[in-house]
């Protein structure tokens, strides 16, 4: 009987893994397509190729694992390989957001996307393939969300899901860009996607790495920090489920060892201190990594953030960061024309968003959700911190003198994406509707429109 158990478990995970492998190579062909028919759209004399494997001059992640390699910290000169690597205004540096500290420039964005560079670089030195690597990313954390919804509902609808909220969203355009402000947000979305994975396993081995990954994702967007209190409740509530099934098992071997928290604290420690030491040795600060040190965020009106923000535009800016995540496209000569710059109605931009707020319904009609199949309970409680937390973070968002600027849809709020999948889980069939289906071939269409009108340059 046990031999037959562990056949059709072996069945069920090939089975599990070729349809996310079909899902995978057929995500790839789609991009591969998406960045020729734009690579052929963009006006040469303003922009410059998407082609697949093509650099973007826009990557400092490049330049900073080269001067790592060369043993220093900073970026050095820069107007020599700027001419031909990176933004053609490197008079000023504007275009690049470099950090300007003591006379020389540093690299503005959180560093652990410098790491991928940095282990390329002999490789492909600074001709690197930012499009890829990005690429990798979004699929990898398309991936391991998938094995995580697949604990709570079928394969089919985990895969639905985790590649409607990596490709049905913001994350797509921002992907066909490839330049450094996108591959910090697409490196994160992977490692939330991988700490889902690892702190919802089965095997309390895997909990500490959750906290390594969560860890990594701050390294890359800072504010994915708020989502720690999440992690822990749910370590907490792991610990006490595994000791409630396994209450009739000797001590030794049915408990979780108290040590299982002093592992989930070392790889945050570890990472913390490697950043804090990172961003002290450049700026003499743990806590500065760069962004207070440009020259848009010196001259901002109020500092970098402000509550102020949220409700007057500033900052060279149209309209408030309030305004502009609520405005409409208009359409003008027949055609749909959305806001280049600093976002639009965030639920149209992400149209995830409107699929896990209708699950909130859940909530209100039930005090626990159970899924049978898998027999696992969530308490309300969870679903309404995930909810608590994700706004939290787009109101923090808000606060920010820069609501994202040149880009199509609302790519802050995106951060919280990988997270409010889980409001998924609180519908009481999560399988896809046809509603659901309507609102994923909605979402891909616009964002395929999305990237072409933004980098072909329509609606400057």
């Amino acid at each position: 009987m046990s031999a037959e158990i562990a056949a059709c478990r072996d069945r069920r995970t090939l089975q599990r893994g070729a349809k996310l492998a079909i899902a995978t190579v057929l995500t790839f062909a789609f991009f591969s397509i998406l960045t020729t028919v734009v690579d052929n759209t963009v006006r040469r004399d303003h922009w410059h190729t998407t082609a697949l494997l093509a650099p973007t001059p826009f990557n400092t992640y490049s330049l900073q694992a080269e001067r790592w390699w060369q043993g220093h910290l900073d970026l050095g000169q820069l107007c020599d390989s700027c001419q031909q690597h990176l933004y053609h205004r490197c008079q000023d540096f504007y275009g690049l957001e470099l950090a300007r500290f003591n006379g020389q420039y540093f690299n503005s964005f959180p560093p652990v996307p410098t790491a991928t560079h940095f282990l390329l670089y002999p490789i492909f030195g600074l001709h690197q393939p930012d499009r890829v690597i990005g690429l990798l990313y979004l699929l990898t954390g398309a991936v391991f969300l998938a094995l995580f919804l697949m604990r709570h509902m079928n394969e089919r609808a985990a895969i639905f899901w985790a590649f409607f909220a990596a490709f049905g969203s913001n994350f797509l355009p921002i992907t066909v860009h490839g330049g450094i402000w996108y591959l910090a947000q697409n490196m994160a979305f992977m490692f939330c996607c991988l700490a889902l994975w690892a702190i919802d396993s089965p095997k309390p081995k895997l909990w500490p790495s959750a906290f390594l990954f969560w860890a990594l994702a701050v390294g890359c967007r800072p504010f994915q920090a708020i989502y720690l209190p999440l992690l822990v409740w749910w370590l907490w509530r792991n610990c006490k489920q595994y000791a409630s099934d396994h209450n009739d098992v000797p001590s030794a071997q049915g408990r979780i060892p108290h040590k299982i928290f002093v592992y989930c604290i070392i790889p945050v420690a570890v990472v913390a201190i490697a950043l804090m030491s990172l961003n002290f040795a450049r700026f003499g600060n743990p806590l500065e990594f760069g962004h207070n040190f440009l020259p848009e965020m010196l001259n901002a009106p109020y500092g970098q953030f402000s509550w102020r923000y949220a409700f007057i535009s500033g900052n060279n800016q149209a309209a408030s960061n309030l305004a502009a995540v609520l405005r409409l496209p208009n359409i003008e000569g027949g055609q749909l024309i959305f806001p280049a710059f600093d976002g639009f109605f965030f639920p149209l931009a992400n149209p995830i968003f409107i699929a896990a707020y209708a699950s909130v319904f859940a909530l209100v009609r039930k005090q626990k959700i159970e899924d049978r199949e898998h027999g696992i309970e969530r308490e309300r409680g969870f679903f309404w911190m995930v909810l608590g937390l994700s706004t939290l973070q787009m109101l923090l968002f808000l606060f920010h003198t820069s609501n994202g600027g040149w880009h199509f849809g609302v790519r802050y709020f995106a951060d919280a994406i990988p997270f409010l999948v889980l409001l998924i889980l609180a519908r009481k069939k999560t399988a896809p509707r046809i509603a659901d289906m309507v609102l994923f071939v909605l979402a891909i269409s616009l964002q395929i429109y999305g990237t072409l009108g933004w980098l072909g340059d329509w609606w400057r």
